[in-house]
């Protein structure tokens, strides 16, 4: 009935779907290949987020053997590939089609975060100071590492576009709590141009084709060098145009050696430490085929309930949830509570010391920050892009004619300026004005008095005396309105 059949690592390794689906003759009749996308979730997650996606390598022992087994992915270095071989138990003599993901048609920046963080005024380029209309601010994505900061800086370019009488909703932010029904309204928004800067996390990432982003600007150290270049892969996706990535930095990470608690908890690792909810993924860049044969053995979950194959067709796993897709189909996403997601909470980091996939990444992000060559020599490097294959025209590894790579081959392209945000004058909130001594006294006499007068106004009181006016205002709180003073 179906040409493909698109499912997610929970359905695949379930019982219901075994038993619905792989355990059906008429299913292995008509199958002809199995793809995993985005598979570097399979190194990323499959140890602690989504530990399904360490199963995936016991999938192909209910398959044919005929049966082809595409494994893809646009970041796949050397140390995920081979944890992702490891996994999946991937011969070593399968065929790889190595890719290069070099992006030249997007120019690379690193710019430092300046003046007070909490402002954000490091950010206010992204609304050019002329624009008179949304239609004059480029289209663009700014990815945070949390929940919160999606918010506070989504709150930030609101106020500058009053300041400058632009409608205020063609920014907005976007988050794993955002319901889903937002979700497709801001992505038709953003994909029709209405909406110019969404500020995001990595919920917007795997399935993310927008072919219209002019920027995409990374605010702080993302939790890897796969993550940055997640990122980046945003921007100028119709390879015919320029677009940049800019990655905003505090000052002490321009310094030659990046602080160990910088490294440590700003660096995820990447095979144990626990992911965002909704981290991004890349796009069918570079491919690795491979054939796997094991036995599959899916794990009972508990939770699963009325978990099955509904009429729709779709199974969903425990923890998901349904959407229907306006431009048709259905999309399965991860629920959240309301607990407030923190990429960089104290309950994500660890303590411990960091592995081998840790700190090469660690490096690779000081290098790119600190570096005063080409940052696509990193790029390159940590990819190893010069030992693998170019797309033939057109090409995303095609430089645009007159267009920069990056701020340090071309820094006059890049111009920084600088922006200050002025607080308003005068003393501190909390300090306080006192009242003359007269006005004090007069305030306190006329609340007595209320307090006495309305007291007696009321019949359930008459006739106790256990009962007094200052059961309803003690002298204390009526002291504290009086001497409470203006606030300043």
């Amino acid at each position: 009935k179906y040409r493909r059949v698109f499912i997610s690592p929970e359905t695949a390794t379930d019982p219901a779907f075994r038993e619905a689906v792989l355990s059906k003759d008429s299913f292995y009749k008509h199958l002809r290949a199995v793809v995993i996308d985005e598979s570097h979730c399979i190194s990323h997650w499959g140890s602690a987020f989504r530990d399904e996606y360490s199963m995936l390598g016991l999938l192909r022992g209910r398959l044919p053997t005929n049966v082809p087994l595409l494994v893809a992915s646009a970041t796949l270095p050397p140390h995920v590939m081979n944890d992702i071989s490891e996994k999946l138990g991937l011969s070593s003599d399968c065929k790889l089609i190595r890719m290069s993901n070099a992006r030249y048609n997007v120019g690379l920046q690193v710019r430092q975060i300046t003046g007070k963080e909490s402002t954000k005024a490091a950010l206010r380029f992204t609304i050019p100071h002329d624009a008179q209309k949304a239609e004059d601010i480029p289209v663009q994505l700014i990815y945070c590492n949390t929940v919160n900061e999606t918010q506070d800086i989504c709150e930030a370019l609101r106020a500058w576009l009053l300041e400058q009488n632009i409608r205020p909703d063609c920014v907005a932010f976007y988050n794993a709590k955002v319901g889903s029904t937002t979700k497709r309204k801001l992505e038709e928004r953003l994909r029709n141009g209405d909406l110019r800067i969404l500020v995001c996390t990595d919920a917007v990432g795997m399935g993310c084709d927008m072919r219209n982003i002019e920027r995409v600007v990374i605010w702080k150290l993302p939790p890897s060098f796969c993550a940055l270049v997640q990122r980046c892969g945003r921007a100028a996706r119709d390879f015919s145009r320029y677009g940049t990535a800019v990655l905003m930095v505090p000052a002490s990470t321009f310094s030659s050696t990046i602080p160990a608690e910088v490294s440590s908890t700003s660096v995820a690792q990447t095979t144990s430490t626990p992911r965002d909810p909704t981290p991004s993924g890349p796009d069918e860049n570079a491919t690795q085929a491979a054939d796997v044969s094991e036995p599959i053995q899916a794990e009972d979950n508990e939770d699963l309930g009325s978990f099955g194959v509904l009429e729709e067709g779709v199974v969903l796993a425990a923890g998901r949830e349904l959407v229907l897709v306006p431009e048709g189909g259905l999309r399965v996403e991860t629920a959240v509570n309301d607990q407030e997601i923190d990429e960089n909470s104290s309950e994500n980091r660890t303590t411990k010391k960091m592995d081998p996939f840790g700190e090469l990444e660690s490096r690779y992000l000081t290098e790119y920050v600190s570096t005063t060559s080409c940052r696509w020599n990193v790029w390159n490097r940590f990819f190893e892009n010069d030992k693998k294959g170019v797309n033939p025209p057109p090409s995303m590894c095609k430089r645009l004619p007159d267009k920069p790579c990056c701020d340090n081959c071309e820094p006059d392209e890049f111009i920084v300026d600088r922006t200050t945000v002025i607080g308003a004058s005068g003393l501190k909130r909390g300090k306080k004005r006192k009242f003359p001594e007269s006005l004090v006294n007069s305030i306190r006499e006329a609340l007595r008095k209320w307090r006495h007068d309305y007291f007696f106004s009321l019949d359930m009181y008459k006739g106790l005396t256990s009962i007094s006016s200052t059961t309803l205002m003690s002298n204390d709180v009526i002291d504290q309105i009086a001497t409470c003073g203006d606030r300043l």
